[in-house]
């Protein structure tokens, strides 16, 4: 053999290893449902329903009080009051329940573990629920961290030192109550008070900031490094929940009002937060005063930034929003009660073996079928190169 047809075959070799077949990624929603016990799904990308993921076939006795999902895709989780359940977004399956019920959790980036808040806590239990630190791996948990008050929903931040989380205090003269946990050197900081029971919180990629929702419409700025409220803005409608884009540049926010709030009509929107301003910027209508009284809760937002999913209690749905157009769009079915969402990009398992190569496959972007061509002569030629090289040690000094 030539050593020009050599160097070909050696290049079809690297560009066979190098090219594969692309791994296909799929962009998924996942759905609480308070009133159903199966986990609604969607395709973000197409704007249309999936089959869904049945909880139990018992459908009053495993009620989602919320969803969470790895930053890589790895992992989903869902809260409820039978314990806390792993699914595995490739397979869209339960892989695995652990006994720990929640109210609401976070999940770190590499899906590896789970912080939840509400541990322990069932439906209707308005005791205890400390913030409970799990490993996803083994199945168990690593640390609890008591809280003054029952922990009821927790954001983490990027790097997972820090996780802020609401708690079910709430008084007249102080408002509600929100803390700031270290995860890593073990202990609670000194809360923030906010106006008004907090519903939520999120915080900013940059690990820095939070933001905490209270129920009188209030939105509080926390420097979660200093454990201090840094402003406070009055929305003038009743927030229930926020979602900070993926460069954190901007807040979104569902709030409704009823007429004596707005003056003289019904509404419901989601509202821009600009967070280098730190005001509210915009407004998106939901609803007309016609069609009010879906009940907006959740929402997530696509990677990209584009579009904002959220998902309308009452009226089962879950409604795309055209972020830059402003506009209102499709209504993807979910189920009865729905509440809360997650969104993750999935990468399809095309069967390689971490270089790339899976033989067989047409799945993904590019050339397909010539990657795949590409990946069989390359492991013919490697089989040759090995028949080669035991030929030669066989053969006498």
């Amino acid at each position: 053999m030539g050593r020009s047809v050599r160097r070909f075959l050696a290049t079809l070799v690297l560009l066979g290893v190098a090219v594969g077949v692309p791994a296909e990624a799929r962009m998924l929603g996942y759905v609480s449902n308070d009133g159903d016990s199966r986990l609604s799904v969607f395709d973000v990308e197409t704007e249309t329903s999936r089959e869904s993921i049945r909880l139990c076939d018992e459908p009053d006795l495993c009620s989602s009080f919320s969803v969470g999902a790895a930053a890589d895709g790895s992992r989903v989780l869902v809260t409820s009051d039978m314990g806390l359940l792993v699914i595995d977004p490739r397979r869209n399956e339960i892989v695995r329940r652990l006994p720990f019920p929640a109210l609401h959790v976070a999940v770190t980036a590499d899906g590896g573990r789970a912080i939840l808040a509400g541990c322990g806590a069932g439906a209707g239990e308005t005791n205890g629920g400390p913030v409970c630190d799990v490993d996803l791996d083994e199945g168990t948990i690593r640390a609890v961290y008591p809280v003054p008050y029952r922990a009821e929903r927790i954001a983490l931040a990027r790097s997972a030192r820090l996780a802020v989380l609401t708690t079910a205090y709430e008084s007249a003269q102080y408002g509600g109550f929100v803390a700031v946990l270290d995860l890593e050197a073990g202990g609670v900081f000194a809360g923030v008070y906010v106006p008004g029971r907090a519903v939520d919180v999120a915080m900013n990629p940059d690990d820095h900031r939070a933001y905490a929702l209270s129920a009188l419409g209030h939105l509080t700025v926390i420097d979660a490094i200093q454990q201090i409220a840094v402003k406070d803005l009055s929305l003038g409608m009743n927030a229930r929940r926020l979602a900070v884009s993926a460069d954190g540049t901007k807040a979104y926010i569902t709030a409704s009002a009823l007429p004596e709030a707005t003056g003289d009509a019904f509404s419901e929107a989601v509202l821009i937060f600009d967070t280098n301003s730190e005001e509210i910027t915009g407004r998106i209508e939901l609803a007309d005063q016609n069609s009010y009284g879906n009940r907006p809760i959740g929402i997530g937002l696509s990677p990209d930034g584009q579009r904002a999913f959220v998902v309308e209690n009452e009226s089962y749905d879950v409604r795309v929003v055209d972020l830059a157009a402003g506009q209102v769009g499709t209504a993807i079915g979910a189920g009865e009660g729905a509440a809360e969402i997650a969104i993750v990009e999935v990468s399809e398992d095309s069967g390689g073996s971490g270089g790339g190569c899976a033989v067989g496959s047409t799945a993904g972007r590019g050339l397909p079928l010539v990657s795949t061509a590409l990946c069989a002569l390359a492991f013919a030629l490697r089989r040759a190169a090995v028949w080669r090289r035991r030929r030669l040690s066989a053969q006498p000094d």
